[in-house]
């Protein structure tokens, strides 16, 4: 039996339905999980008084929608990996703040790894 206090939990911020339910898919392959999907950043953020801790947040945006409003911080204040899943051209500063990136298209194995 999983405990609730260890359960990942994972967001999955994408509009396209289809790559957002393989990212579903293979998180919940890995074992139990709990998955928060939404169509936008705009559906996230003003879904994230619910959480009160986050193992990662896969997000269909660029580097700067994230930092811009302090989205960063407030994923890093739950603990949560950011791992984009768009904005190749921001490539340098994600590996410089530590984040994950996912090239499309990504396998399931590169999804797994983005959470090494």
């Amino acid at each position: 039996m999983t405990d609730r206090r260890t359960t990942p939990i994972y967001a999955v911020v994408d509009r396209d339905a289809v790559i957002s339910m393989d990212l579903v898919e293979t998180l919940r392959e890995a074992g139990p999980c709990k998955v928060y999907q939404y169509n936008s950043i705009a559906d996230f953020r003003a879904d994230l008084a619910r959480y009160e801790r986050l193992t990662a947040a896969f997000l269909e945006t660029g580097y700067d929608a994230i930092t811009r409003d302090g989205l960063d911080r407030t994923l890093e204040g739950l603990g949560a990996r950011i791992v984009m899943t768009a904005g190749e051209a921001d490539a340098p500063r994600v590996a410089d703040r530590g984040w994950k990136h996912l090239v499309r298209p990504f396998t399931g194995e590169m999804v797994r790894e983005s959470l090494s």
